[in-house]
């Protein structure tokens, strides 16, 4: 039922409609049909636009008509012919129009093409409210509408022109200077012309009346298609002129007629080939734009320059051949209100590398201002720009140079001075302006540019040298320079470029690596000697060692047999046998020291228990002479250590001695502890006067020894804690000390518990 009354509604619309169309006698009678679209609902605004160039006049039932601007107007939407909708235009939409009605409250807006066969010469507009919308049957009612109005403003506009034909047609004929004939469309016969056409065609008006179309042109304009365009005309005398004419069918009552109008272009046409002979020998592109921006003309520069196909071009836009990137710059030219003058933009050749070219041109426009055609020379500046370019990028490498670059004239005159001068003379370039470079040389050096410029004159070639210049205030500067000559288009040479090096900073460099040498050099041979000396030490050790072995020995066999010597002489035996046993010692720990020293000492480890070393390491003798007491404590779970039993021996007696010796009262606790899963730790802690931090610096160190607060000697070589370092480096373990003055010191050292990496505890090791 409901699409029952629908589509009645839609029929009496589209009735309703057909009739008023069909009365309507003109534009305004046509548009006032319109209010039934209104009326019935489908819209709340409706109007007719009707296209003219480039504006366009609205038709608002009830209104009075108004022409508005094409340019931006979403009337462009329908220019090919197709239906626009916008069933969303907002306050910021891209045409001017479509803005005004978001502005009076309108949501949605249809347009649909009104053609006059393939020409669309205006539109029906549509609008709603409230947010509603346009859909599909509301486009297919609009089309149809559309239609009706093609048809009645068909018949409108050919009324209007056979009634302005039939009203002022011997006006134009007789006043007007251009060529008019009125003729027949069946037959062609000549009904009408006006004194253009006689003096064109050199027939009277009443022979011009006996003929036809047929007798007077090349070709049957009845028949012809074209509705403008050049046509040959026979004249009277045989002789033949060119007419551009433009050919419009009319219809008068029953009789329809041809009317053509134009003018004589013959003198134009050889002028023109003329001027095209001219174009086509120029070696730049000149060319022709219409209003929409459309080549109309091209010469044949184009495909030379650009690789691009003249007719290819033609009908095409100029933007299309337009680097992207300055589309900006050519819409910017064609908005000058008459010439262009070196306008630089990047064209694209037919296989799209870009290249530069300089626009010149003028602009033709209406009296409203809109572009009517544009002609433009475009001249190739490609290598121009890019040696300019490649100039500009010269000049700027060298004036931010880091490097001081100068240039100077053939007298000594400074005419260039970049930021690097600046930075490394500590002048301006307006402080240098017009003087001459001699003033940055040394007084001793002021002929060394006379010299320099004498080399370049002879050879020519680039000079390079180390030299010291002179810096603003008079401090001197280590520079290297690299000079050349300047020629000009001549061959001749014009001047001189200097780059200029500061070598401060080389020089200190060259000047600390001269030190380094020396330095290595001096290790080097200290080495040397230190290798001789530890060789000296051994061998000299294993000479003493032999006698001292004797007579130890023969004191000992002495000291076995004392009945019959005095006390004296008990003494004296005494005393050989302890001094043979110290010097011993200090055999044994030079030659440690030097085996060391040359990586041969050698270590034999095996597990053992740190126990099995009480009896041996306990110094009884001297802790019972000194009334002291040596006392060992070891943690539970204690593991074996692996390790040479006689080296570990000779790091505790060397720590446990040491602690006797230096201490008066009390005693030595050796602590055994493990120290972790891998590790053993042993302290010796006495109760001696303890060592300061500055001297417990020096306690490992090769015959280093620390002084006493009572200023006595101890004895030995103090070569003992540098041995038993050695040692336990050689076990993997560290060594170490910690004390304070007044409350004893405590040594301490790591051996592990079990080996370490392979044949790390083997390996041959030098300590230092």
């Amino acid at each position: 039922m409901k699409n029952a009354e629908t589509d009645s509604r839609m029929l009496k619309l589209l009735t309703d409609i057909a009739s008023n169309a069909e009365a309507a006698a003109s534009i305004p009678e046509l548009a006032n049909a319109l209010t039934h679209i209104k009326n019935n609902g489908m819209c709340a605004k409706t109007y007719l636009v009707i296209f003219n160039g480039d504006s366009a006049r609205v038709y608002e039932p009830g209104s009075v008509e108004k022409e508005v601007p094409f340019v931006g107007s979403s009337f462009e939407a329908v220019k090919n012919g197709n239906v626009y909708v916008d069933n969303g235009i907002g306050r910021y939409s891209g045409y001017f129009d479509e803005r005004t009605l978001a502005e009076e409250g309108f949501t949605a807006y249809l347009s649909t093409p009104i053609k006059q066969g393939s020409i669309v010469s205006g539109a029906l507009c549509l609008a709603k409210r409230n947010g509603e919308r346009f859909g599909q049957e509301d486009i297919s009612t609009a089309v149809i509408i559309a239609g009706m109005l093609s048809l009645a403003l068909s018949k409108i506009l050919l009324a209007k022109q056979a009634g302005e034909a039939h009203g002022i047609s011997s006006v134009l004929l007789e006043k007007s200077a251009n060529f008019i004939i009125m003729a027949r469309a069946d037959t062609g016969e000549i009904i009408e012309a006006n004194t253009g056409a006689e003096v064109a065609s050199g027939y009277s008006l009443q022979e011009l009346k006996q003929l036809k179309l047929a007798q007077l042109f090349h070709g049957d304009l009845t028949k012809d298609k074209q509705a403008s365009g050049l046509f040959r005309l026979v004249r009277k005398n045989g002789s033949e002129r060119v007419l551009d004419l433009s050919i419009s069918r009319i219809n008068r009552g029953s009789l329809d007629l041809l009317v053509l109008t134009g003018f004589d272009a013959t003198e134009k046409i050889a002028n023109e080939n003329d001027y095209k002979d001219v174009v086509e020998s120029i070696s730049d592109i000149v060319f022709t734009i219409n209003g929409d921006g459309e080549i109309t003309a091209i010469n044949d520069e184009v495909e030379r320059a650009l690789g691009r196909k003249k007719d290819s071009l033609l009908g095409a836009p100029l933007g299309g051949i337009v680097y992207e990137h300055d589309y900006k710059v050519l819409g910017e030219a064609m908005r000058a209100e008459r010439d262009i003058r070196g306008v630089e933009l990047r064209l694209l050749t037919g296989s799209n590398e870009q290249r530069w070219f300089e626009l010149n041109g003028r602009c033709y426009r209406d009296s409203a201002g809109n572009l009517i055609k544009m002609t433009g020379v475009l001249r190739n500046i490609h290598e121009k720009k890019k040696s300019s370019e490649y100039a500009s990028l010269v000049t700027n490498v060298t004036e931010q140079s880091s490097d001081a670059i100068v240039i100077i004239d053939t007298t000594g005159v400074i005419r260039f001075w970049n930021k690097g001068a600046e930075n490394l003379f500590g002048y301006t370039k307006s402080e240098m302006e017009n003087r001459t470079a001699y003033e940055l040389y040394p007084d001793e050096r002021k002929m060394e540019l006379d010299r320099l410029i004498n080399k370049l004159n002879s050879f020519g070639s680039v000079v390079e040298y180390d030299t010291e210049r002179v810096r603003k205030g008079g401090k001197l500067v280590a520079v290297r320079v690299s000079a050349s000559v300047i020629k000009g288009e001549d061959g001749n040479v014009v001047g001189y470029m200097e780059i200029i090096k500061d070598m401060t900073s080389q020089k200190k460099i060259e000047e600390a690596e001269r030190r380094q040498r020396e330095l290595e050099e001096r290790n080097r041979y200290l080495r040397e000697l230190d290798k001789e000396k530890s060789a000296f030490v051994s061998s000299v050790s294993h000479e003493l060692r032999t006698p001292l072995t004797n007579i130890h020995g023969y004191s000992a066999l002495l000291a076995e047999d004392t009945i019959g010597m005095t006390e004296e002489q008990r003494n004296y035996i005494s005393i050989i046998r302890s001094e043979t046993e110290r010097l011993t010692k200090l055999i044994n720990d030079l030659l440690d020291q030097s085996r060391m020293e040359r990586g041969k000492f050698k270590i034999n480890p095996i597990f053992f228990d740190l126990r099995d070393l009480v009896e041996k390491c306990s110094c009884s003798a001297t802790a019972k002479r000194k009334g002291l007491y040596v006392k060992w404590e070891f943690g539970e779970d204690l593991p074996k250590v692996y390790g040479d039993p006689a080296r570990i021996a000779q790091v505790l007696l060397n720590l446990i001695s040491n602690a006797l010796k230096f201490t008066e009262t009390g005693g030595v606790t050796v602590k055994v502890y493990r120290k972790s899963r891998a590790f053993v730790q042993v302290d010796v802690v006495d109760t001696g006067p303890g060592i300061s931090e500055e001297d417990q610096k020096r306690l490992f160190k090769p015959f280093s020894q620390v002084p006493q607060p009572d200023g006595q000697k101890r004895g030995g070589s103090g070569l003992g804690l540098a041995i038993s370092k050695g040692i336990i480096k050689l076990h993997g373990g560290k060594i170490g000390v910690s004390s304070k003055l007044g409350s004893g010191s405590r040594f301490w050292f790591t051996i592990r518990t079990q080996p370490g990496r392979k044949g790390s505890s083997k390996r041959l090791q030098q300590v230092s």
